[in-house]
């Protein structure tokens, strides 16, 4: 049986890109999914390259940091500087049909940017666990047809 373990958070710091990969060196790490919308991003994806047995994904984020889209659906999770106003602000909001359509943009630009730097994503997550939020399935599942990409991990029970 093989056991993958994936590291989050690719892209979000330098700091992190070296841990991640110094741990995908080390053997310890054989998966990384990566913040599509955050600062090293384009480090992190230069790296890829250098590391053909490891599995990348896109940890989709509306959650932190700066949109790649600017659907003015997005405005409820956006705080007065334009940035994702943090997991809180996301779970508390109503995914109404504005929302929804915000978000399923926001997921295609970051898994298109991802693709565009050359990432081949074999499966999408999420940063704070947003996929797990039962009104974010519909929007995930029109992401996973539109992109061809079976793998999601379940990263955290959704039902106690």
């Amino acid at each position: 049986m093989d056991v993958i373990v994936n590291a989050d958070d690719l892209g979000a710091t330098a700091k992190v890109n070296d841990a991640i990969f110094d741990l995908i060196d080390q053997g310890r790490v054989t998966s990384a999914t990566m913040l599509a919308n955050s600062p090293w991003i384009e480090a992190a994806c230069q790296r890829t390259g250098d590391y053909r047995y490891c599995s990348f994904g896109a940890h989709l984020n509306i959650t932190e940091f700066r949109p790649l889209s600017n659907h003015e659906g997005l405005s409820p999770i956006l705080n007065e500087s334009g940035e994702f106003a943090g997991q809180d602000r996301t779970r508390g909001t109503v995914i109404d049909q504005s929302l929804a359509k915000g978000i399923h943009a926001e997921f295609c630009a970051q898994l298109e940017r991802l693709i565009t730097l050359g990432v081949p994503v074999s499966h999408i997550d999420s940063h704070h666990h947003v996929h797990t939020i039962p009104k974010m399935f519909p929007v995930l599942k029109k992401v996973q047809k539109q992109f061809n990409i079976r793998g999601i991990r379940i990263s955290k029970n959704i039902y106690g």
